[in-house]
């Protein structure tokens, strides 16, 4: 069949501004191949993209990387991969940021970039590959063991696929903080022994009581608050170590007098390099669960009344899906 040569999308004019839009299907250079969409999560740094926030974005720009779809086509030299292959793809290549992105009917990705799912993967979960393998990454980063006691701050999808990554990966004990009930009640399901909303509970003295006052051995901050960073520099031990994930859009003022004193580490972890195929493979076998965390899917013509209710919180995690697929 035909491929069309337009296609619905989702573009970013400037900062601020996103608009439904019928533009050409995206042509492709020798080594790409071309996608028809299934699935698309929306991620926090879309949103940063689309208030301007993120570094190395030109607009306009057709944003969205958390991407699951079908080979439909292949350029010159990338006739070695399947028509009609089920992937998801990395966003190395700058898939939503320096070029166009899945918020579209079709997107072109790099052949190297792609990952291929198993019949029994579901599309919507896969969608969230993309989260889990930042997460893996995190956890690679952290260097925790198997008898340490970790704690996630912030419990978006960012830290919850870290939660799952580090039960199933390391075996630690874990706690998981965030100012939101329903995310701590997923927090249990995944396997938090404790988990603390600091809105209704001190989290230093609950921390310091799970631990017996020695504080914690390491802390995944998933939130992007200078106030995550602090309160973890205050619930890890003499020695311990903090991951930096959260996107900050600003500078912070941290104590790093507390850094240098009790001599904690403090690394930053930054998307998934070389941990995709661990992401797909903790998936395919059932390690993880993603679809839990998936609040909404909701049809790509919808996208801007996505945004706006994840920004109210009057949502969790939504997928979206094109149109003619919902």
């Amino acid at each position: 069949m035909a491929l069309p040569t337009t296609m619905m999308a989702a573009v970013m004019p400037k900062a601020h501004e996103i608009e439904m839009r019928t533009v050409p299907v995206p042509t492709l250079a020798p080594a790409d191949v071309l996608l028809r969409v299934h699935a698309c999560g929306i991620c926090g740094t879309d949103l940063h993209i689309l208030h301007g926030e993120s570094r190395g974005v030109a607009f306009p720009i057709i944003a969205g990387h958390e991407l699951a779809g079908e080979v439909v086509a292949v350029g010159a030299q990338a006739d070695d991969v399947p028509l009609g292959a089920r992937v998801v793809a990395e966003g190395r290549a700058g898939t939503g940021f320096s070029r166009d992105g899945a918020y579209a009917e079709y997107v072109s990705v790099p052949k190297e970039m792609l990952h291929y799912l198993a019949p029994h993967v579901d599309m919507i979960e896969a969608a969230l590959i993309d989260p889990l393998a930042c997460a893996v990454n995190v956890i690679n980063q952290a260097d925790f063991a198997s008898t340490d006691r970790v704690a996630v701050i912030g419990q978006g999808s960012s830290g919850l696929c870290m939660l799952q990554a580090a039960r199933v990966m390391v075996g630690c004990e874990l706690a998981a903080i965030d100012h939101h009930d329903e995310n701590l009640a997923l927090s249990r399901q995944f396997g938090a022994a404790l988990t603390i909303n600091p809105k209704t509970a001190d989290a230093l003295a609950a921390i310091m009581d799970w631990t017996q006052n020695e504080g914690l051995d390491g802390v995944m901050e998933a939130t992007g608050r200078e106030s995550a960073v602090n309160l973890a520099l205050k619930l890890v031990r003499r020695g311990g170590r903090i991951v930096i994930y959260g996107v900050f859009s600003q500078p912070v003022t941290l104590d790093l007098d507390t850094l240098m004193y009790r001599q904690l580490q403090m690394v930053g972890a930054c998307g998934s390099p070389g941990t995709y195929a661990k992401a797909v493979q903790l998936l395919s076998e059932g390690k993880v669960d993603l679809r839990s965390i998936v609040g909404r899917i909701m049809p790509l013509s919808q996208l801007p009344e996505a945004i706006e209710l994840l920004e109210q919180r009057q949502v969790f995690k939504v997928v979206i899906v094109p149109d003619p697929l919902l």
